[in-house]
């Protein structure tokens, strides 16, 4: 008998902006350089946003700045320097209470005359909702007090959960001033970012401080209060958490400990969320002494694009066993077990 659950629900899943355009400005000073207009939610939701943000590089000049906002609430955005142009991908998940928001892109340049200046530029915007099951979130906001969330357990076909992995988004701003990440501490242990954007330089003939940002993703157990909290750092600092088992995390996670008869096969499906990246999906477990992958587990796949994976328990017992993925910017989308 097949057993199974997509937690990935497609049919509430929207694209709500996809505008390829350039949009630019090399003039001193903050200023918008684009609306993408108002998106309405109807329920709370993990939002995923991708672009591209760099910088045009013409005679003299230093620094150039973006930040993007949701409703005037900060969720990405830093400064370029230096003196060759670049350009890089940048890709945030976020969580947002259901209501109707307006999508804008701020910009600030470093600018003398036409033939000195540094131009800030944000392109390939998109943006979109999820509905996930078994999510826990913090909607995008200023970070006043510590924070508390709790992922609850659930008992699914292939067994229960058993870790979440919190996605913590940071965005500072600090208008023309320069502004700083804060330290965050997740149960009282300073978290590493896993990302982050933090340079702050003056510019050559006007000033461009004030954005940083960062992410953070941290597998924790679930059924368990877990606190955030946030200290120092120069700025207002905007923060969203959203807390789930099935977006995957920059390490390894066992989003669940597997539990159905032994002889069954299991089935996950990982898929592209953010961005597509390699996603692994492996079985069994880092030894006391490892000698690497292909001593520690019994199966694994990796790779980009959707991943379909499946391993029948015949000598590996289930309850020995360990379920391990990772791969920030997909997903796991379908869990299935066919139990003999």
């Amino acid at each position: 008998m097949l057993l199974s659950e997509q937690v990935r629900r497609l049919s509430n899943e929207q694209n709500l902006i996809n505008d390829a355009a350039d949009y630019t400005r090399n003039a001193c000073g903050w200023a918008q350089i684009h609306d993408y207009g108002n998106i309405t939610l109807t329920q709370d939701s993990i939002v995923i946003l991708s672009y591209t943000a760099g910088m045009t590089v013409n005679g003299g000049g230093n620094t150039c700045a973006h930040r993007i906002s949701v409703g005037g609430l900060r969720v990405s955005g830093y400064q370029f320097a230096g003196g060759s142009n670049v350009s890089e991908g940048v890709t945030v998940i976020f969580f947002l209470a259901a209501g109707t928001y307006d999508v804008t892109a701020d910009g600030a340049g470093d600018y003398y005359d036409g033939n000195n200046w540094r131009a800030i530029h944000v392109s390939n915007f998109k943006l979109g909702i999820l509905d996930f099951a078994d999510v826990v979130g913090f909607s995008v906001a200023a970070y006043s007090a510590t924070i508390t969330k709790n992922l609850p357990v659930r008992k699914l076909a292939v067994g229960t959960i058993k870790n979440g992995v919190m996605h913590i988004q940071v965005a500072t701003d600090n208008g023309v001033l320069a502004a700083s990440l804060p330290t965050v501490s997740v149960d009282g242990v300073t978290r590493s970012w896993a990302w982050s954007r933090t340079g702050q330089a003056a510019g050559s003939f006007c000033n461009s401080y004030g954005s940083v940002c960062g992410r953070i993703d941290v597998t924790l157990t679930a059924g368990a209060d877990h606190t955030i909290t946030l200290s120092g750092g120069a700025g207002t600092h905007y923060i969203s958490i959203a807390f789930t088992p099935w977006i995957l995390p920059t390490s390894l996670s066992e989003p669940i400990t597997l539990d159905f008869p032994q002889g069954s096969t299991l089935y996950i499906t990982a898929e592209p969320l953010v961005a597509d990246p390699a996603k692994d999906i492996k079985i069994g477990k880092a030894r006391a002494i490892s000698f690497g992958d292909t001593a520690d587990y019994y199966s694994t796949l990796s790779g980009a694009g959707v991943l379909n994976y499946s391993y029948t328990f015949e000598v590996v017992e289930v309850a020995n066993c360990v379920l391990r993925v990772d791969g920030y910017g997909g997903c796991i989308s379908i869990l299935a077990v066919d139990v003999r």
